[in-house]
């Protein structure tokens, strides 16, 4: 470090850098937009490139026509000539999306704006942006720049697709940029074979439970890859637990499952419960009118339109009684008779009994008449 004095002004000079610092007021743009880019020249001001502590006039200085060598100051001094009026910091700014480089020049203050047209043959994607030659204007020469280093400090612009049909997006988000009423914010109708809010879903598919409906089956989607290869079979479309073999809980009023079946007739006997009666399946067409008064529906062979078999312990026509045989296999009778049906049966069997006892007697009294009849002839 080497101190000198110039005048009244106390010079300290020493081997230093600089950082220019730059940033993009839109970091994308699109083909024919016009791209600001503002420069922070904080660390650029003349007198901070050059490190001399003032001590005065202050920041007012700006120095021309440095020198090295003078008669008398060691080799490496740098003698500069104090001018009160402020110079120029001139930056170049590079880039692949400029023909020639641009020029930013600082007047005032410490941020700076470059404004340029983005070319509509410009790549879509990343571009970079560089400020490079970093000089002062009035005269400057390399000389007396040899012992400083300048950090330049790099930008990225991205270069979209244009929006082509005008609607507020581009491509990927606008998956068609030639047609205004296709991107996301537009109203989807379902079952026309275009997505129109972009999201990638199949039109035929309104759950989004991978089925389609069987009328829609092979149907594809304008801009969407691989649609129209879904199987079919879904019963309901709007509800993404309906589907072919999705799980079924019977009796709740769904078929989920899509197999067409009354949810309220599981063993498919053409009867239901007699709670169920009158309850439609959602999802199947016709449900709702089969008979009731099914007493087992986990069993087809129980339902009110089979025909009994006796003496099985099994009430098969769902009348609420098993039919049984009696001794005599002539008369049919219900193991519900209670015992004073069974008690009248037996008094009326005793009865019978009894008669036919008497009769006896009266036949024995004739037999006896007759033979003493005889005798007394």
């Amino acid at each position: 470090m080497n101190m000198f004095l110039f005048g009244a002004l106390n010079l300290i000079l020493s081997n230093a850098y600089a950082a220019n610092v730059f940033t993009v007021s839109s970091m994308t743009a699109s083909s024919g937009e016009t791209v600001t880019i503002d420069v922070d020249l904080t660390n650029d001001d003349p007198v901070q490139i050059m490190q001399f502590d003032l001590v005065y006039p202050e920041d007012e200085l700006s120095f021309i026509g440095c020198q090295q060598g003078v008669y008398g100051l060691p080799l490496g001094t740098f003698t500069c000539q104090p001018q009160s009026s402020g110079e120029v910091l001139v930056i170049m700014m590079t880039s692949d999306l400029f023909n020639n480089p641009q020029t930013i020049e600082q007047g005032s203050g410490t941020i700076v704006s470059f404004d340029f047209e983005v070319s509509y043959d410009a790549q879509s994607g990343p571009h970079d942006l560089s400020l490079s030659g970093v000089v002062l204007s009035g005269g400057y020469s390399s000389t007396g720049y040899a012992e400083f280093d300048f950090t330049v400090t790099d930008g990225t612009l991205t270069i979209s697709e244009p929006d082509i049909d005008g609607d507020g997006f581009i491509p990927p988000l606008d998956c068609d940029d030639g047609n205004p009423d296709i991107n996301p914010d537009a109203e989807e109708i379902w079952y026309d074979g275009t997505d129109q809010n972009c999201d990638s879903y199949d039109d035929y598919d309104q759950d989004g439970d991978g089925f389609v409906a069987t009328v829609h089956a092979g149907l594809s989607t304008d801009g969407v890859e691989g649609s129209g290869m879904l199987p079919d079979g879904d019963c309901n479309d709007e509800d993404s637990g309906s589907y072919p073999n999705a799980p079924d809980v019977w009796y709740d009023g769904v078929d989920s499952d899509c197999d067409g079946r009354d949810d309220y007739d599981q063993d498919e006997d053409g009867y239901v419960s007699q709670e169920y009666f009158g309850l439609a399946t959602e999802n199947v067409d016709g449900s709702g009118f089969l008979p009731g008064g099914d007493c087992a529906d986990l069993d087809p062979d129980r339902n009110p339109g089979v025909e009994e078999i006796l003496d099985d312990g099994i009430d098969q026509n769902c009348d609420g009684v098993d039919q049984v045989s009696d001794f005599a296999g002539d008369d049919i009778l219900d193991e519900e008779n209670d015992l004073e049906e069974e008690e009248v049966v037996k008094e009326a069997g005793c009865a019978h009994q009894d008669s036919h006892k008497e009769g006896g007697l009266i036949w024995l009294s004739f037999f006896g008449a007759a033979i003493l009849w005889f005798r007394r002839r």
